[in-house]
């Protein structure tokens, strides 16, 4: 079993360019979420998606409500709360 991917695996992606739009989406909901899980404000994440993008050489996306979708999402998982630990299959 492989381990779970983390954010630095996210973040240092190497493929960003063959990403399709839709990848690209999802690598930064991710990026939302673990920066929104660790406490930042929405303002920091939008500037690291930004950062992100910049340092992979995609071009910024300025569909706004791309973003605000984003956000929501990323601060709703944080407040549902980390996951439930698997069940365990000790008898």
């Amino acid at each position: 079993m492989s381990s779970p991917l983390t954010f630095r695996d996210y973040w240092d992606t190497k493929c960003a360019l063959s990403l399709s739009e839709h990848d690209v989406l999802q690598h930064e909901s991710i990026i939302a979420f673990f920066l929104a899980y660790d406490g930042w404000s929405e303002q920091e994440i939008m500037d690291a998606i930004v950062v992100w993008r910049r340092k992979h050489g995609l071009p910024f996306n300025d569909d706004y409500g791309r973003y605000a979708h984003i956000m929501e999402k990323a601060f709703a998982m944080v407040a549902c709360g980390p996951p439930p630990a698997a069940p365990s299959r000790e008898k």
